[in-house]
C-alpha cells in the first residue's frame, strides 16, 4: 500500500511504531524487509511503502482484529514465496505472510525489527532474479559494500 509521498526513515520508524501499537505485538511479531530494511539500515533515503513480515499465527490475529481476510498469492504472481498479504493503508504497510523467515534474518535497529543485510541480500537477489529490476539491482550493490566495509 503506497504513500502519497516518499516516506523518510523517520516516518518509516513511526509508521512501524504506530502498527505495532495497534496490534499490541512487538517482539518480532512484525519486521520489515526490501526497502524499508534499506532505510534503516542507512542505505536508502526513501520508499514508497513497508513491505511488513509477519508469521501464519500472527497474520490470523491481525485478520480478526481488522475483520478482512488477507488475499493469497503465488509464487507465480512474483512474490518469493506463496503467502497471504494483508493491505493496511493506514500504515502504508503491505502485511505478508513469511514462512522462510528466521529469528536469524532480523536484528532490531532503532527499535524496529528488520531484515540483517545478509537477509536483504538474499531478498534482493530473488527479487533481481524473478523480476529483474533495476531498483534491487542497485540495491544489491549498495548491500554488498555496506558488508565489505
Amino acid at each position: 500500500m503506497q504513500a502519497d509521498h516518499p516516506l523518510t526513515r523517520a516516518e518509516v520508524i513511526e509508521n512501524y511504531n504506530r502498527l505495532c501499537e495497534e496490534f499490541k505485538y512487538m517482539n518480532r511479531m512484525f519486521w520489515l524487509g526490501g526497502g524499508s530494511a534499506l532505510i534503516i539500515h542507512g542505505l536508502r533515503e526513501t520508499t514508497m511503502d513497508l513491505d511488513a513480515g509477519c508469521t501464519w499465527r500472527t497474520m490470523e490475529l491481525v485478520q480478526r482484529q481488522v475483520g478482512m481476510l488477507a488475499e493469497k498469492k503465488t509464487v507465480s504472481e512474483g512474490y518469493l514465496e506463496d503467502c497471504l498479504m494483508l493491505p493496511l493503508p493506514q500504515f502504508f504497510t503491505d502485511l505478508h505472510t513469511e514462512s522462510c523467515t528466521q529469528f536469524e534474518d532480523l536484528e532490531r535497529i532503532d527499535g524496529v525489527w528488520v531484515y540483517t543485510l545478509e537477509a536483504c541480500l538474499r531478498q534482493k537477489e530473488k527479487l533481481l532474479a524473478r523480476l529483474g529490476r533495476e531498483k534491487d539491482k542497485k540495491d544489491i550493490e549498495k548491500i554488498k559494500a555496506a558488508l565489505a566495509a
